[in-house]
């Protein structure tokens, strides 16, 4: 199988290879900045929660809440624990990210 990019939102795509399904940056709904920034069409739900289905590991590129949204992990959560989906983030001082995910059981 070859590798296949599918666009999703924003800064957030699929990257689907033979084994492994990698979902980058999931901002789909709601603004980012204290609203300063919005999606030009948000993701609903159920879209979501399809392409949680789809997925083995979510990769957040960086801290920014236009690729890291904390409201996307605490509303979608119990799929990404139900699913066993992993979560790649690189280490940073202070660990905010890590440390959030810890708190969501992620």
């Amino acid at each position: 199988m070859k590798t296949q990019i599918d666009f999703i939102n924003h800064a957030s795509v699929i990257i689907k290879g033979e084994h492994v399904s990698i979902l980058t940056d999931p901002w789909f709904n709601g603004g980012a900045f204290n609203n300063g920034w919005k999606l030009l069409s948000e993701t609903t739900d159920l879209v979501t929660e399809k392409i949680l289905k789809k997925i083995s590991h979510i990769w957040i590129s960086r801290e920014n809440q236009d690729h890291f949204s904390s409201p996307f992990f605490k509303k979608f959560s119990q799929c990404i624990i139900k699913d066993n989906i992993k979560i790649l983030f690189q280490e940073t001082e202070g660990n905010r990210v890590i440390n959030f995910l810890k708190v969501q059981k992620l």
